[in-house]
């Protein structure tokens, strides 16, 4: 045997050591490409719900702007106008295109009474950001009722 110092025979490596220091990251490296996707995907789930949630919110605050808006105009004849332009101004980040405001019209408008209910029914189309993985598009919408003043 060698005379070389004990601290220096502990650091030397045997080969069984670097074999298995090499199946170590192999394993590793599949370990990885098995989680790594999973990740992805729910990552993007997190991602797709976020904006889904938020246009939630812009239709709900939509709607119930162009239905205070619709109960404090003196002149119920233009409630349905007013109602849309007030709910496509409130949509403040989504696709106009698939937005849609419906407001039916109040009978007898020129005598209509204080506590006459006018319903402002807002609704969108959310497209998906990963159709493959949640769907192409999903419908949202907030019908909101409130009484003339």
């Amino acid at each position: 045997m060698t005379h070389l110092p004990l601290l220096a025979r502990s650091r030397r490596r045997r080969p069984s050591d670097e074999a298995a220091r090499q199946r170590s990251r192999g394993q590793s490296l599949v370990e990885f490409a098995i989680v790594f996707p999973i990740f992805i995907l729910v990552l993007f789930a997190v991602i797709e719900f976020s904006f889904m949630l938020y246009s939630q919110m812009t239709v709900s605050n939509a709607a119930r702007e162009a239905a205070r808006v619709s109960v404090v105009d003196p002149d119920a004849c233009t409630i349905p106008a007013l109602a849309k332009a007030t709910a496509q101004g409130a949509a403040t980040g989504l696709n106009s295109t698939f937005l849609s405001t419906t407001v039916p019209p109040i009978a007898n408008c020129s005598k209509a009474a204080q506590g006459t209910p006018v319903s402002v029914t807002v609704d969108y189309t959310y497209h998906t950001f990963f159709p493959l993985f949640f769907g192409a598009s999903f419908h949202l919408s907030q019908t909101i009722t409130m009484a003339l003043w």
